[in-house]
């Protein structure tokens, strides 16, 4: 029997995900950190990426990327880190900037407290975002409900 998640955020997800085929599987790492600052980065990280696809007005102008995930920690070296889903819903900008852009602003983030070399980020094209979901929400079945980020 398949899991079934209850929980409004991961249903907005799901029909978030039925109305669109663009989006990106995103991996943010965070060695060295509690969790509390890491929440911390990626709020800091949501506001910063939302500005560079929708301009410092994209509250006011009701745009903004529907951004999902679930923190983890590394199996083999214990560092924490997470899987995001970010749903594009309507932006300009192209692949490649985006790319660049998760790069230099995780790293600005997170300069303060580690080197740039200690830090994972990848960032991809989610082909099929029910796979890239599934994959990003995995230990949300197991764990409590703070494994789940909620950033939209």
């Amino acid at each position: 029997m398949p899991y079934v998640n209850n929980d409004p955020r991961v249903q907005y997800l799901i029909n978030s995900i039925k109305t669109t085929d663009k989006g990106f599987l995103v991996t943010l790492e965070m060695p060295n950190a509690n969790r509390a600052k890491f929440e911390e980065n990626l709020e800091a990280f949501r506001h910063w990426f939302n500005c560079f696809c929708f301009g410092k007005k994209y509250k006011e102008n009701n745009q903004k990327m529907t951004i999902f995930g679930g923190m983890e920690t590394s199996f083999h070296s214990e560092k924490l880190h997470c899987h995001l889903i970010i749903i594009d819903t309507g932006t300009h900008r192209n692949f490649f900037e985006i790319n660049r852009f998760i790069n230099k602003i995780w790293h600005r983030l997170i300069n303060k407290f580690i080197s740039q070399n200690n830090c994972f980020v990848d960032v991809q094209k989610a082909a099929n975002l029910i796979n890239s979901a599934t994959y990003a929400l995995k230990k949300t079945r197991h764990l409590d409900k703070d494994t789940l980020i909620y950033l939209t």
